[in-house]
């Protein structure tokens, strides 16, 4: 189509070209919001390894509960969710960062709406 249109040779570059810079614009901001969101996992996943190993440094060797990460900060860039601690001491995730750290149980509980990144 681009090809067969001599006449209009113009307007078809300049289109063209409006639609890589819209395309590029989308992607700056997707990419903003979206990298914003996976330190904000990071944050929450070191801060995570942190209570469970001060627990063990206090010599917390059982169940030891920490917060789940926060919904709102899914992104399609992280399959954190997917993989992420339960209530449920059982789950699979939970057995195998339990063993890791060398503790009875992980569970994880959801964070209080109140509370501020």
């Amino acid at each position: 189509l681009f090809a067969m249109a001599d006449e209009k040779e113009m307007l078809i570059k300049t289109l063209k070209n409006w639609a890589v810079i819209a395309g590029a614009v989308w992607l700056a901001f997707f990419l903003a919001d979206n990298v914003t969101d996976l330190g904000r996992i990071y944050r929450e996943s070191r801060e995570r390894i942190a209570t469970v190993e001060s627990g063990i440094e206090q010599g917390n060797r059982g169940e030891i509960t920490v917060y789940k990460l926060r919904p709102q900060f899914k992104t399609p860039l992280s399959c954190a969710y997917e993989a992420d601690l339960s209530e449920d001491p059982d789950y699979w995730t939970n057995r195998e960062m339990a063993e890791y750290y060398g503790v009875e149980g992980i569970s994880a509980i959801p964070r209080d709406d109140t509370e501020q990144e």
